[in-house]
């Protein structure tokens, strides 16, 4: 009699059928969605920092850059992508001419950025000893 009990409770354990909703589909699509668009959209460096930059028919490309000071249309200093004053930038001249002495510094300044203020930069850096330094432009097609 007793023995029937735990048989009758196994046999219903066994039939019982899994209730849920299975995710596994729903996940694989959103893996496949994650990875579209992924590779389906373009990674700018910094989307908000827009420049219109000179452009320049004997245009090169530089590799080991060490910095990248970028001034905006409205005047606004950016070193790395990150907005600093004059004295911070001074700082962080000083610390790589300290580091690195031949260090590599690209000036991308707006086209309609005064001469003045990139010259003024450019003075900065080289009353730190930091000799190399290069002004990015645009490949102008065509030349002239």
């Amino acid at each position: 009699m007793h023995g029937e009990w735990f048989v009758k409770i196994d046999k219903l354990r066994r039939h019982r059928y899994k209730s849920g909703l299975d995710l596994t589909p729903m996940v694989d699509i959103v893996f496949q969605l994650l990875i579209f668009f992924m590779v389906a959209t373009t990674m700018e460096k910094n989307p908000q920092l827009r420049v219109d930059l000179p452009q320049a028919s004997s245009a090169t490309a530089e590799p080991s850059i060490d910095l990248v000071i970028t001034i905006d249309r409205k005047g606004n200093i950016y070193a790395d992508d990150q907005k600093v004053s004059w004295k911070v930038l001074a700082l962080r001249l000083k610390a790589l001419a300290a580091r690195k002495p031949d260090a590599l510094i690209v000036i991308r300044a707006d086209s309609r950025v005064p001469h003045g203020r990139v010259v003024k930069v450019m003075d900065l850096a080289s009353s730190y000893g930091l000799k190399r330094i290069a002004i990015a432009t645009k490949y102008k097609r065509g030349g002239t």
